[in-house]
């Protein structure tokens, strides 16, 4: 049975002490919350956010020394995620609906 995501997940990681303050003090400066920040950093990564997806794309190409053909493939399957997505034409109700569906059967 689904509780639809109701249930509350922590989500916890390690960083240095002056990270974590340098991160308190920018909040801070912007008025916002740490849980704030993380749950539409978080929110934004998952609803395709093409900002936040470009930030992923660099960060990959920095940090994870990913193979040029990995990287195209990756955006060459992103991009025809959202022109499916376009070209269906679904309002966020008929997405729930619809993953609701597959969930129960």
């Amino acid at each position: 049975m689904s509780n639809n995501g109701t249930t509350s997940k922590k989500i916890v990681f390690y960083e240095s002490d002056k990270r974590c303050a340098d991160l308190k003090i920018a909040l801070d400066r912007d008025h916002l919350s740490q849980a704030l920040f993380f749950r539409y950093i978080i929110q934004g990564y998952i609803d395709g956010d093409k900002n936040i997806l470009a930030f992923i794309d660099k960060i990959k190409t920095k940090k994870l020394k990913m193979p040029k053909t990995w990287e195209r493939a990756s955006r060459v399957k992103r991009q025809l995620s959202e022109k499916q997505m376009r070209d269906l034409n679904l309002s966020d109700d008929e997405l729930i609906s619809i993953f609701d569906m597959i969930e129960e059967s």
